[in-house]
């Protein structure tokens, strides 16, 4: 993640998107605790998963200030006004701004792959 983001360190709030491979209690908090780095609050969104809310809010426990949990249905990611801003549409009709987005996916992975090249290749990106 230091990869990228670091440039957009010092926004006000971020945002983890917990689906696939970061729909995992351990892996979206590792991933909000390093978005907190470059943030001053983190929302990990489960787009509706209320059990992965309810594990992650366990987990969580109030141990770190300044991340939460937002289990709304989001309905449309929308590329925000600067940066790596995103404005995030949910399904009740709310929308919300967060200086950057955490997330992977396989999808995301393979287009990378087709569009550098590496799509026979084994390596990760």
């Amino acid at each position: 993640m230091f990869c990228h983001g670091y440039e957009d360190r010092g926004c006000a709030s971020a945002g983890v998107l917990a689906i696939g491979d970061i729909a995992v209690p351990g892996v979206a908090l590792h991933m909000a605790r390093m978005a907190k780095r470059l943030s001053a609050h983190v929302t990990v969104y489960t787009d509706g998963a209320e059990e992965l809310s309810e594990q992650i809010k366990t987990a969580l426990n109030g141990s770190v200030s300044g991340i939460k949990v937002d289990q709304r249905r989001i309905t449309r990611l929308e590329k925000g006004p600067k940066n790596s801003e995103v404005i995030m549409h949910f399904e009740d009709g709310s929308k919300l701004q967060e200086g950057f987005l955490v997330c992977y996916s396989v999808m995301l992975e393979c287009l990378l792959r087709l569009m550098i090249g590496f799509l026979g290749s084994q390596t990760k990106i």
